[in-house]
């Protein structure tokens, strides 16, 4: 019986995985935070058993991650100082959690034998506008590196979008204002969209297909804030939309493919590889993916947009727990 540990598994992203975990496979789950009552709150939901643990720990903290992936198979790298406007305020703390923590469980899944980790990483780690982004393109890195001391441990790293309804983000927070009064930041902006259930089922079967050292990539759909807040309207009548400029920091479109990356990515039919550079996979031998070569960028303003009425179906079903 197969181990996965989960780092930040009180998240949105942890509480889903963990869940699809208990309900399709087989496999023990280790929730991994530094959030006591986070874990309390999760553990009434998925109650503590022989399949289920819970470790309180920092991934700053290195000893304490090397006895929490004992005899893990597969790691999932999901803990992360997220809010981008904090970043730009508390730029150290960011930088100790999201890189100096990511070398931290590198570091333990390589002593530990882990046979493979998985880094959750974003969008906004292509050409950075923030430190956040900036802070999740040095922890791909480091993953992708890793695989150069693995020992045969099999790092990689997916990339994805906005997951709709996650904590913190947009319609998440729109949906918790209780008069549903939005302010909406730069109304031509772009997003990825990706919907939980399909991030969760990319990730999983990345997991599987890594060769070490690649950067996963789903095939996203697209909307405008500017069609968000419309169709929030229409559901919400009685709300108000207050359109703001851009903040410092925000990008009018995010990017999952540069346009220095495209030359070494891969369509897999069913998401994009970018592969290591040759400088880099000679180390370990690293198998190519077998494809057809992307041959641009992949940006929020070249995918299909979702329309107003498909959004507004979508935040009808997200009211009524129906994704």
């Amino acid at each position: 019986m197969s181990t996965i540990v989960i780092t930040g598994g009180t998240g949105s992203f942890g509480n889903a995985m963990t869940r699809h975990l208990l309900e399709t496979t087989a496999h023990n789950v280790r929730v991994l935070s530094r959030d006591e009552h986070k874990q309390e709150k999760m553990s009434i939901e998925f109650p503590p058993s022989s399949r289920m643990t819970y470790v309180l720990c920092d991934v700053r903290d290195l000893d304490r991650l090397q006895l929490a992936f004992h005899g893990a198979d597969t790691v999932i790298h999901a803990a992360a100082n997220k809010i981008v406007g904090s970043g730009e305020i508390h730029t150290v703390e960011f930088v100790k959690t999201n890189v100096f923590g990511t070398m931290n469980v590198a570091r333990a899944c390589i002593d530990n034998k882990v046979k493979r980790a998985l880094l959750i990483s974003s969008d906004k780690a292509v050409s950075s506008a923030n430190l956040y982004g900036k802070s999740k393109a040095v922890a791909e890195s480091i993953f992708t590196t890793s695989n150069m001391y693995g020992h045969g441990c099999k790092f990689a790293s997916v990339r994805g979008g906005n997951i709709w309804h996650s904590r913190g983000s947009v319609i998440e927070k729109w949906l918790s204002n209780p008069d549903h009064n939005i302010k909406v930041y730069g109304d031509q902006t772009t997003r990825f969209h990706l919907l939980m259930s399909d991030w969760l089922e990319f990730c999983l079967r990345s997991i599987h297909n890594t060769h070490g050292g690649e950067i996963f990539i789903p095939k996203c759909d697209a909307w405008s804030l500017h069609d968000l807040a419309d169709a929030f309207f229409e559901v919400f009548h009685d709300s108000k939309v207050d359109f703001l400029p851009s903040r410092r920091g925000d990008k009018a479109q995010e990017t999952l493919i540069s346009e220095h990356e495209f030359s070494s990515s891969i369509d897999l039919d069913w998401g994009y590889v970018i592969e290591p550079s040759d400088e880099v996979r000679q180390v370990w031998n690293y198998v190519p993916h077998v494809g057809k070569q992307v041959t641009s960028a992949v940006s929020s303003d070249m995918v299909r947009r979702m329309g107003i009425s498909e959004l507004r179906s979508l935040i009808s079903r997200t009211i009524n727990n129906v994704e």
